[in-house]
């Protein structure tokens, strides 16, 4: 009866008026779902208890060892084999002309898709006859180009 009467006094087509209700409906929802959190009473004693039974069965993790992403991470892992990749000259740095994508992802700023792109200018245009012929690559700019200086080279 109330949806009929509405329906005359808005002068509204029957769809415009489901239209209407269903808005309603969602704006009603939507201020009831954000008063929700605040009606819940915080019980801390459940959390706490929460996070030791989580503690329990959660792997240990401060043992874990991260990869160490410093400026002379290529000299530790040097080090530690003996012997200094294929793509790595002396002093650790890594030469872009010959780097394959795993040793091309080590340095900063560089994933697995501008890895494959160096590699594919690489192949394209010959080897970089110098540092600053990198950021004709797409991806690498100035700032990148600044980054990998100090870790790469193009011996």
């Amino acid at each position: 009866m109330w949806y009929y009467r509405l329906q005359q006094r808005l002068a509204l087509t029957t769809i415009e008026l489901r239209v209407l209700v269903a808005l309603l409906a969602f704006f009603f929802a939507g201020l009831a779902v954000q008063q929700w959190p605040r009606a819940l009473p915080y019980d801390e004693s459940t959390y706490a208890a929460d996070a030791e039974a989580f503690a329990k069965v959660a792997p240990d993790t401060s043992a874990v060892a991260l990869p160490d992403t410093s400026a002379g991470a290529h000299a530790h892992t040097e080090e530690a084999t003996g012997a200094a990749p294929a793509s790595s000259n002396a002093q650790g740095r890594v030469n872009l002309n010959t780097a394959g994508p795993a040793d091309l992802q080590r340095l900063p700023g560089i994933g697995p898709a501008l890895a494959e792109r160096i590699i594919a200018h690489r192949e394209a245009h010959g080897p970089f006859a110098r540092m600053a012929d990198v950021t004709r690559v797409s991806g690498i700019g100035p700032r990148t180009l600044e980054r990998l200086a100090p870790e790469a080279t193009v011996d």
